[in-house]
């Protein structure tokens, strides 16, 4: 098995965009690894299948098993008296949320800290459609 901070073999595959539940219209939120832009990528999956290889329930796990490094993974909640108003990725709910920092000498990409929530969602929370055919 692999030791903590090893990255998986399998975030350098092609992602695997199959869902686990099969249905009509079954809305599920899977993830897996872009090994081009190292980031976590959310999808809609279109079919069902066997989920092994490239592909995560969560984001967080998708980030523990291939970049376990990335400051995603440690938001910044900073400090409510502080008066810069900026945003943080929290990992468990998978949203970029408001924050307060006192100073923004260290921010993105050193940490987990945003002046823009679009960039936050880029950087943290990206996500790809996958066009339906048919």
């Amino acid at each position: 098995s692999e030791s903590p901070g090893e990255i998986s073999a399998v975030c350098s595959r092609p992602g695997n965009l199959n869902g686990k539940y099969c249905g009509p219209d079954l809305f599920q939120r899977r993830f897996y690894y872009n090994s081009t832009s190292q980031k976590c990528m959310l999808f809609i999956p279109l079919k069902c299948g066997s989920t092994e290889g490239n592909n995560f329930a969560t984001r967080v796990d998708c980030y523990k098993a291939c970049k376990p490094t990335s400051p995603c993974l440690t938001p910044r909640l900073g400090h409510q008296s502080a008066n810069i108003s900026g945003y943080t990725y929290y990992p468990t709910s998978d949203m970029c949320v408001r924050a307060k920092f006192r100073a923004i000498r260290k921010m993105w990409p050193d940490v987990n800290k945003f002046l823009d929530s679009n960039q936050c969602q880029d950087e943290c929370a990206p996500q790809v459609y996958i066009p339906r055919t048919g």
